[in-house]
């Protein structure tokens, strides 16, 4: 039996070729490999800077949240409601010019005004003056009582000087038609 196994010969077999679907099938697991592989690391990348993004958002919150920042911004806070005031009050700049004007217009010859006062948030004015007779101070107090922009006329420390003449106050509101 030793002779008959020496005499066979092997003939080598031509190798099976994989189907096309097996072909097939091996590209597509590649390329899902290399897929999964890049979206791991790019999932990792991605992960880490979000952690990182949140550790920077964490600390800035603790930081705006400091006794420091939250003092600034109460003074900033402050600050602004101060120059918002300033900013209406800037409105009124020309007011008193305007104010002027119109009492100046409605004003006797005889009457001197020696001190004048206003308040623009109250559109209240104030005037301290002389006139040389009852009469006179009459004649004004009626001229401002019929302008249509003046209300609420009040004359106060009516009083009379060594030099005869009659020193008082007046007072008295201004309409918004005035400022326009």
């Amino acid at each position: 039996m030793a002779k008959n196994i020496e005499n066979i010969t092997l003939i080598p077999r031509e190798p099976k070729k994989p189907s096309i679907f097996v072909n097939i099938l091996l590209i597509f697991s590649f390329l899902i490999f290399i897929f999964l592989g890049v979206g791991y690391f790019l999932l990792n990348k991605k992960i880490k800077d979000l952690n990182n993004e949140n550790s920077t958002l964490e600390n800035e919150i603790i930081f705006l949240n400091s006794p420091q920042v939250i003092e600034k911004r109460n003074n900033f806070l402050k600050l602004n409601s101060i120059i918002k005031n300033f900013s209406k009050n800037l409105h009124f700049k020309n007011v008193p010019s305007k104010v002027l004007k119109f009492i100046a217009s409605n004003t006797l010859s005889e009457v001197v005004f020696n001190n004048f006062r206003f308040d623009a948030t109250q559109k209240n004015v104030s005037l301290d003056g002389k006139v040389d007779s009852l009469q006179t101070l009459a004649e004004q107090i009626l001229i401002l009582q019929l302008q249509k922009e003046v209300s609420n006329v009040k004359v106060s420390n009516v009083s009379y000087e060594k030099e005869g003449n009659l020193t008082f106050s007046l007072t008295f509101n201004l309409s918004e038609d005035i400022f326009k």
